[in-house]
């Protein structure tokens, strides 16, 4: 067994009957080197230590011998009362058996179709208590007849897919099933789907939500979960069993420290820009006060779970949520915040943030109810007074926006990017947008802003996109770079500007009219080497020059045939099909594999479901 990676037990037990008072001996042999084992354990049997009775392992549920946990611990199980049924219900949700066709991140799908054929679905995801927004959402148009049908076709039953969904869409708590972190009970917000990567915890009627969202939350939760082993997956089972009794005395002091956690942690996620609850970029320093506050919180609420729970002064926790904060709120450091301010800037050119927020021309936006549904649009997006995105800019709306969804990298045109996030930093940071690009330049290690965005390796816009336009396994970047071989020409598209006459007007509007641009510069630059009457370093400059600009235009040639051969294929985009089905036609000039990828499986006749691979079978393109 010495290569097997298995976790072992030796169990020496009389062949009589063991009584619930009988003492045994525990030895854990993980603490001690391999090699001295043997020699170790032959003296140990002679003189054993690690006595404990079996009666402290009997009120556990499934009598682990949890041997190493104190006494003090172990003597919390025996409080007759239990998560369930005393407070509330806890079940495992349903699963999709096809996630890369029914789930998508929130920002792939159209708003206005969020809450209608997409409904949010909690997908466990990592560590974070108090408040975590799913990102995803699941596709449950006609209550999920497609999910069901599914389901029947390869088990013969849509039992797993709806499992627990008498507790799905209302407003409760949950849990990440899986977790190499720690337990982190969270609001599970109304309208959401329950999935088996998440575990619900639905309190009864008469129960403060927030306020058993804070016994839970509290580090005494996570130590008394412990005696289960430590393991990534918190079983259903050993929640449930969990002994938590609510006292009336402290249940207003709970609710109080519980609502300040949640806020806190809902205003960090107004700070990031993928959540459902984004407003703004975060300033300097603002999410380190936010983790102090809730370190503070978290202090409080221990040790008043102490008194609640009578546990000795004396009684260290092995778990301490405190320290655990960092894992899921680290202040940015200058250059990831550089990094998110400029990603914001791209955000607002495109219409997609109201640049207002920064301007100080909106009152403070509020943030919604934790418990309602998620909002269709995150608040800090322009949209309209029915929560929609707008499609043109407000009246005195203080910056010019690229509604068509396109920004080209061109310095000579007006819809250049680099020319638009100066306008963003100079509408959102009045005085200071010289200072923020010299800073961002200096930072990020580049001579200029436009390097930023035309590197696609790691460092640059494109890189940096995709890392955090990705989630789980699934990727979804919706700022799109289109780029030349030679990265001399690229623009940018707008996902959600997408629709069947976007590459067309891509070419007539930017790519064409730039050739043109190129084709007379190059036919100037011949007459002045046949005018010339130098026949010095002069001629060479102008034979040289005139060699790099047919370079250029040849790769702008280049550029738009293959622009060209994918607006050819006439495809109309669909949203619910997703980014990598729908970026998969530009597959020639996005610097990305996975379109590739996407593509070559789309052509072998791969995801059939979807509205691209139908378009694909009519044309008779699919091989």
């Amino acid at each position: 067994m010495d290569d097997a990676a298995v976790d072992a037990l030796l169990v020496v037990a009389p062949s009589t009957v063991a009584t619930t008072d009988q003492m045994c001996f525990f030895l854990n042999a993980k603490t001690i080197a391999p090699f001295e084992r043997p020699e170790y354990l032959s003296q140990w049997v002679k003189r054993p230590d690690g006595q404990r009775a079996l009666s402290d392992f009997q009120q556990i549920p499934g009598t682990p011998f949890a041997y190493e946990k104190p006494r003090e611990l172990l003597h919390l199980w025996r409080n007759p009362h239990r998560l369930e049924p005393d407070l509330a219900t806890v079940a495992t949700g349903g699963k999709t058996f096809d996630d890369e066709r029914f789930l998508r991140l929130r920002w792939e799908v159209s708003p206005q179709a969020c809450g209608d054929r997409w409904l949010s679905v909690d997908t466990g995801g990592d560590y974070q208590p108090w408040v975590s927004p799913s990102v995803f959402t699941e596709d449950w148009e006609n209550e999920g007849k497609a999910v069901r049908e599914n389901a029947i076709a390869r088990h013969g039953t849509s039992a797993q897919v709806m499992q627990s969904s008498k507790l799905w869409f209302k407003a409760g708590l949950a849990y990440p099933y899986t977790s190499s972190i720690g337990f982190g009970p969270r609001i599970f917000p109304k309208g959401t789907i329950l999935s088996t990567d998440a575990i619900a915890i639905s309190p009864n009627r008469g129960i403060d939500r927030l306020v058993l969202l804070g016994a839970l939350a509290t580090s005494w939760a996570g130590e008394l979960l412990t005696v289960f082993g430590d393991h990534r997956k918190t079983e259903n089972s050993s929640v449930k069993s969990l002994p938590i009794r609510l006292s009336e005395g402290d249940t207003q002091k709970i609710r109080q420290l519980a609502e300040t956690a949640v806020r806190h942690v809902q205003w960090v996620e107004s700070l990031r820009e993928n959540s459902p609850y984004f407003i703004r970029p975060s300033k300097e320093g603002e999410v380190t006060t936010l983790a102090e506050v809730l370190r503070r919180v978290q202090r409080e609420l221990d040790n008043l779970c102490r008194r609640m729970f009578s546990i000795s002064s004396g009684y260290h926790l092995n778990v301490d949520h405190g320290a655990l904060i960092p894992t899921f709120i680290a202040e940015p450091d200058k250059s990831q915040h550089l990094v998110l301010l400029l990603s914001y800037c791209v955000g607002a050119a495109v219409g997609r943030w109201d640049i207002r927020v920064l301007a100080n021309q909106e009152p403070e936006i509020q943030l919604p109810d934790v418990f309602a549904c998620l909002p269709l649009c995150p608040p800090g997006m322009l949209q309209g007074t029915d929560g929609i995105p707008l499609a043109k800019s407000p009246d005195g709306y203080p910056l010019r926006i690229a509604w068509n969804g396109i920004l080209v990298d061109d310095p000579e045109h007006f819809d250049d990017i680099v020319r638009y996030v100066r306008d963003v930093l100079e509408a959102g940071w009045k005085g200071r947008a010289e200072a923020i690009e010299k800073e961002a330049c200096e930072i990020l290690g580049i001579k200029e802003l436009r390097d930023y965005f035309r590197r696609t390796a790691a460092g640059g816009f494109w890189g940096d996109h995709v890392k955090r336009y990705s989630k789980s396994h699934r990727k979804a970047p919706i700022y799109w770079l289109l780029q030349s071989s030679k990265k001399n020409y690229a623009f940018w598209l707008y996902y959600h500007r997408l629709n069947k006459d976007l590459l067309f007007k891509a070419l007539a509007n930017y790519v064409e009219p730039k050739i043109q641009r190129e084709t007379n510069r190059l036919d100037e630059m011949r007459r002045q080497k046949q005018t010339s009457s130098d026949s010095g370093s002069k001629v060479k400059k102008i034979g040289k020059d005139i060699e790099r600009q047919e370079d250029l235009i040849s790769e702008l040639r280049d550029f738009e045939d293959k622009l060209r051969r994918a607006a050819n294929l006439c495809l109309v985009p669909d949203l619910n099909d997703g980014v990598v089905l729908n970026i998969a036609p530009l597959h020639e000039l996005v610097p990305w594999k996975e379109a590739k990828n996407y593509w070559e499986e789309l052509l072998e006749g791969k995801y059939e479901w979807s509205s691209i691979g139908n378009q694909l079978r009519q044309k008779g393109i699919v091989k």
